[in-house]
């Protein structure tokens, strides 16, 4: 009775206190999600990745695969991947750590060059910092004697406490949880995948008790929707990401840029991360081409490059694959990274854009929430009518 209340009056703009009572459960259930992170991080992720395979998973079964095996195959395939992908990056971060000493010295030798060329400031930041010293030697303390003499510091080395076993348990269990994270995601999404059509079924009858009989239609239409666009936006990104990620890695590669195929993984995965991802990627491939180069040309040419295939993909390429995209405002993107990042931290800024679609979508087809599409919307239907 309670649920069908709440829902009645977020899907029905009659009564005086629906957009009221519409907010109210939209702040109680962003308040639920900021406190389950632990929980809803990888039952999110599980749902976005099942969404990701279920059309490979749909055309097998189409194609008279049984079920079970297709859903099985499909994650076995990506678990390969996903592992392959973590052990080239790695073993590229490996190498890059074998050759710091080297790059370290040659980054001090860019610095002092760039010191030498700023000679002018430098002088006077040297010759404020010598004056600063002097004032303070010779400016005596208060009450006391110009005489005085200086008591020897006394160090004392103590060592350092025994590693017990209650400290090492906790150093495992750090190290360890984000294998669990990966492995619950998993298998989540494989039973999600499995048992997707009676998840279905059981998304609908809960609808149809909660609100009544005009309702599923509602739902469905925002369910197809949501699942549309998101499994849109996973597939043609994933493709743009593994377009860019290889063109980097190529690009890096006939430049003399060392450990080339980290720098094109590392593309291919922070481009998950709307406009931040990229300038990450790009900033540390430029501060490691000066590390390594004797001149700055090669950074200079690193940098192009970052734009130019930033210009080519992401301004040419995904506006013609994406057509329509996710439907969500450039500032929306924005904000909505910016938001969710505070909620769940480096997760919340991969699903970020998916989690927003949903909301546009609630938004859409909730008459007390339409504000959230007005707002987050890339042309919201309401804007025509004023």
């Amino acid at each position: 009775m309670v649920w069908h209340v709440l829902w009645g009056g977020m899907t029905t703009a009659r009564h005086p206190l629906s957009r009221h009572i519409g907010s109210g459960v939209l702040i109680v259930i962003l308040i639920f999600i900021a406190v389950a992170q632990e929980v809803l991080i990888p039952l999110t992720l599980a749902a976005l990745f099942a969404m990701m395979l279920t059309p490979v998973v749909t055309f097998l079964v189409r194609n008279r695969v049984p079920n079970l095996p297709a859903v099985l195959g499909v994650v076995s395939l990506a678990t390969v991947a996903i592992s392959f992908t973590g052990w080239l990056i790695f073993g590229q971060l490996n190498d890059l750590a074998l050759h710091v000493p080297e790059y370290r010295d040659n980054l001090r030798h860019r610095v002092s060059e760039l010191r030498t060329r700023g000679k002018g400031v430098s002088a006077v930041a040297e010759t404020m910092q010598d004056l600063k010293k002097e004032f303070s030697v010779a400016a005596p303390v208060a009450g006391q004697a110009p005489s005085q003499t200086i008591k020897p510091l006394v160090v004392t080395v103590d060592n350092p406490p025994a590693l017990n076993f209650s400290d090492f348990m906790a150093m495992a269990i750090s190290s360890l949880q984000p294998l669990a994270i990966v492995v619950l995601t998993l298998l989540l999404a494989t039973f999600m995948m499995a048992q997707r059509e009676d998840l279905h079924r059981r998304y609908m009858a809960l609808t149809t008790r909660m609100a009544g009989k005009g309702i599923p239609v509602l739902s469905q239409q925002a369910l197809d929707e949501v699942t549309g666009k998101i499994t849109r936006y996973l597939v043609l990104q994933s493709l743009t990401n593994l377009a860019a990620g290889t063109i980097v890695a190529v690009a890096l590669f006939f430049l003399g840029l060392p450990n080339a195929l980290l720098w094109g993984l590392l593309t291919a995965l922070l481009r998950y991360v709307p406009y931040v991802g990229v300038f990450l990627v790009t900033t540390m491939a430029c501060v490691f081409a000066v590390a390594v180069s004797p001149d700055w040309n090669l950074p200079l040419m690193v940098a192009g490059l970052f734009f130019l295939v930033e210009v080519l993909i992401g301004n040419v390429a995904e506006p013609i694959f994406f057509a329509q995209g996710t439907g969500l405002s450039t500032l929306a993107v924005l904000v909505a990274t910016a938001f969710w990042t505070w909620i769940w931290g480096p997760a919340g800024m991969v699903l970020a854009i998916p989690l927003t679609v949903c909301l546009v979508a609630v938004g859409k087809y909730v008459p007390s929430l339409n504000y959230l599409h007005i707002l987050l919307a890339k042309q919201p239907d309401d804007l025509e009518e004023v």
